[in-house]
């Protein structure tokens, strides 16, 4: 045996260091970007090519090997068999928390990439990854580099192969850097990373292996060069492959015999809550340490935090701590509270029981949209240790009543503890709590579990509901009596639409061009009744008005089901994932139905239609309507696909992108802000052309009906903004992004006439403020019908209308 020496890496990590600090205080940086980018961007960053060999591929390849390595543990396969079993662990542990740290000191990193360089026709400025605490102005989240820990992750192959082979040890590092190089260089030509970052990337790779080598060869005291593996193992107090075992006395032998130690469902339990409380709740300690300001404040915050989440989860837990039949639950467990943590910290989501609505209720289409590499690697880096270790460890089998009676004790011991955490923290809790609502459903798990339990019990425990008729009454007004042409209203629900992305409404890009020409009326000042289609889309239909319907514990009849016992034809064409129950009494179909192929083939893909499908065949639509209800008036609704994200380049076809380059991916922060922003206002922009498309077919109809359209957006979207992406957040603390919806009317001039609007007044009133609350008898004023439900107050074209 010949004792490892550690003055070479030692010598190696430190010169390496020096190396890289005089590189960053050269502002090569800069110099090096500029080769491959100009003021107007990076020609390469799109180039489909280098994204999918040098950036998809590597990605799955590295995670697909580190999956491998942890299964080579017990199946060695390849060089793997010249390592023994503590090698093999040593070697993954490693590769794993190479990853883990680049991805952790990424996720908080205000550096953002050259893209996002106002040099390079982004909106940053350039500020040193050193420069701790100061905003780029741009999205950040680019220091270090990622993908290059791909290949860098795979440096401490160096440390465990030079005990047993020492030329292959030299053949592994020189690949991995060779790798990790041109995956850097890579993403330096799409503008994506500077060197930089790159090389901490290999720094901190390296320097983490070295860390783990030197706990190991302390602990062994001695290692071999090169020879076997049955006998070294032995020696180190690891089992060998003939099953013998040695002295306990190494670090990864005491951490296999830990890890194989047989546990009663409870002890799981416990570290298992501590685990997640740790490691799937770094968005909740991101906004503890935003909202703390100083070290002094938001650290007892935190450790405060961990104690809750821990004997939440170990209460919750209790309830499944019975046998090893309860591993899939505790294996679902951590996978949903890595994927929870994964849309946290992507998206700046929280789990509160509106989202957990909106997700149980979203399609396969939109679901598609949010899944990735990226949510797949975050997934896996939270999930595959616990997942590993719960398959693997032995569970202590136990009597019912022996088990009973501990997890009983255990669940009060843990409800206990949170009180007696609670009432000691209560004079820093309380307000905390109360002031950032929101804190409450980042706790992951237990949010996550609770919003989902409540959204499933919910029907279970509201059994008396029931629908409330609010049809009675209703009846044509006395426009019908002697009307020349039926009246023919489209509603068009829009997705995802903010306000301020209308250049009607005095955006500076030109969005609306379409629209700008039809002589429109754009109302600036409208805010929507929820942050979600699931929470909107009902409300804005419905009488009640957003407080009495978030309340309400019975379900009522809507204003479809109102226009449609007044004697009105109704149809609802869907482009989304439904109507959400706002049409189930009316006559409703899907944008795809009846399409021909080639239209099909032109737009939709994958059972997911542009907008234009919502246009196609409207005539046939309409003539299929009840005949003598189409000769009193028709009332069509169109739901939109609109906005829908993180795919927003997804939502408009190619001859439509007025706004390039644009976001090509659902993982939003791979993207620059001002990529995220076209692709955003290219979706916005084809939704004008929708709307301009619908106008005309209305005009079209003109020696048939008097028309008109009414267009409003169900609820905005966060782009960036607070570091928020999509939608959802609770209405009490959503942001305004979120919540400013736009609204479009155009009225023929026979429909004017018929409803005796003043186009003065209309034209004066665009800034009033509007509601989701005014669709509803809006349109039954547009409409004549009469109903006891009819509130004229709410009626926004009110005080527009003659005598």
């Amino acid at each position: 045996m010949n004792r490892v020496s550690l003055r070479g890496p030692l010598a190696a990590t430190l010169l390496s260091l020096v190396l890289i600090l005089l590189w960053d205080a050269s502002g090569l940086d800069m110099a090096a970007a500029r080769l491959f980018g100009t003021p107007t961007g990076f020609p390469w960053r799109d180039n489909h090519r280098l994204i999918l060999w040098l950036h998809e591929v590597p990605r799955f390849a590295s995670w697909a090997m580190v999956l491998g390595l942890f299964l080579a543990i017990r199946r060695p396969f390849w060089v793997l068999r010249r390592l023994d079993p503590r090698d093999r662990v040593q070697l993954a542990i490693s590769v794993l928390a190479g990853v883990l740290a680049v991805s952790l000191i990424k996720t908080g990193s205000r550096t953002s990439c050259p893209w996002d360089m106002q040099v390079f026709g982004g909106v940053a400025t350039h500020v040193s990854h050193w420069a701790w605490g100061v905003r780029d102005g741009g999205p950040g989240k680019c220091f270090p580099a990622g993908h290059a820990s791909a290949a860098f992750a795979y440096l401490g192959g160096w440390f465990v192969f030079r005990r047993r082979d020492p030329a292959i040890a030299w053949r592994w590092l020189a690949a991995v850097v060779v790798i990790g190089l041109v995956l850097g260089i890579a993403q330096q030509m799409r503008g994506a990373h500077y060197m930089s970052h790159t090389m901490w990337t290999a720094w901190i790779c390296w320097s983490i292996a070295f860390a783990i080598d030197f706990l190991v060869t302390r602990g062994r005291g001695t290692a071999p060069v090169s020879g076997g593996t049955g006998r070294d193992a032995a020696s180190a107090g690891w089992p060998s492959s003939s099953g013998r075992s040695g002295n306990s006395d190494g670090p990864f032998a005491r951490i296999g015999a830990w890890l194989a130690r047989p546990r009663s469902p409870r002890s799981i339990i416990l570290w298992l809550s501590l685990y997640l409380a740790l490691a799937a709740n770094w968005a909740l300690w991101r906004e503890l340490v935003h909202l703390g300001q100083t070290p002094g404040v938001y650290l007892r915050t935190i450790a405060v935090m961990v104690l809750l989440l821990m004997t939440g989860t170990v209460a919750l837990l209790s309830l499944t701590a019975w046998s090893r039949w309860f591993k899939p639950v505790w294996i679902v467990l951590v996978l949903l509270a890595a994927a929870v943590q994964h849309y946290m910290l992507a998206y700046g989501m929280v789990m509160d029981p509106s989202m957990a609505a909106n997700v149980l209720q979203t399609d396969v289409h939109e679901a598609r949209d949010l899944l990735g590499w990226r949510m797949l690697a975050n997934v896996l880096l939270v999930s595959v240790l616990p997942v590993w270790w719960l398959w693997r460890v032995p569970v202590v089998r136990m009597g019912l009543w022996a088990n009973a009676w501990r997890n009983g004790a255990l669940l009060l011991g843990c409800a206990a503890v949170a009180a007696g955490g609670i009432m000691a923290m209560n004079q820093q809790l309380a307000p905390l709590m109360r002031n950032n609502v929101h804190l409450r459903y980042m706790l992951n798990p237990l949010a996550a579990v609770y919003s989902a339990a409540t959204v499933v019990a919910r029907p279970l425990f509201v059994y008396t509901r029931k629908l409330v008729p609010m049809t009675a009454g209703a009846a044509l007004g006395p426009s019908y009596a002697n009307q020349g042409k039926p009246p023919l209203y489209v509603i068009v629900v829009g997705e995802t639409a903010r306000s301020d992305h209308f250049s009607l409404n005095g955006y500076a890009r030109d969005t609306n061009p379409e629209l700008a020409r039809r002589d429109v009326l754009s109302y600036r000042n409208v805010h929507s009744c929820g942050t979600n289609t699931l929470a909107s889309v009902p409300c804005m239909f419905s009488p009640l008005g957003k407080e009495a319907f978030e309340s309400s514990k019975d379900d009522h009849e809507n204003l479809l089901d109102v226009l449609q016992a007044a004697g009105l034809a109704v149809l609802w064409v869907d482009n989304q994932a439904g109507c959400k129950d706002v049409c189930v009494r009316v006559p409703n179909a899907s944008a795809i139905d009846g399409l021909q192929p080639a239209a099909k083939a032109a737009l939709c893909e994958a059972g997911e239609c542009l907008d234009d499908a919502l246009l196609l065949d409207l005539d046939a639509r309409l003539a299929g309507l009840p005949k003598e209800r189409r000769a009193k008036g028709v009332v069509l609704v169109m739901h939109m696909m609109g906005s829908h994200g993180p795919a927003y380049y997804k939502r408009s076809p190619p001859d439509a992108k007025a706004f390039v380059p644009e976001c090509r991916t659902n993982a939003l922060a791979e993207c620059g802000h001002e990529q995220l922003i076209n692709g955003y206002d290219n979706s916005i922009r084809y939704t004008d052309r929708v709307l301009g498309r619908t106008i005309d077919w209305l005009k079209a109809q003109s020696k048939n009906y008097d028309a008109g359209m009414f267009y409003v957006s169900d609820h905005g979207e966060s782009l960036g903004e607070y570091g928020l992406f999509l939608h959802g957040l609770p209405y009490s603390i959503a942001p305004e992004e979120q919540k400013h919806v736009p609204l479009v009317a155009w009225f023929s001039e026979g429909l004017r006439q018929r409803a005796r609007l003043s186009a003065s007044c209309l034209k004066g009133d665009l800034d009033s403020p509007y509601t989701h609350d005014n669709l509803y008898h809006t349109t039954l004023a547009m409409m004549d019908v009469q109903t006891p439900t009819f509130k004229p107050a709410l009626d926004m074209f009110g005080k527009c209308r003659g005598d």
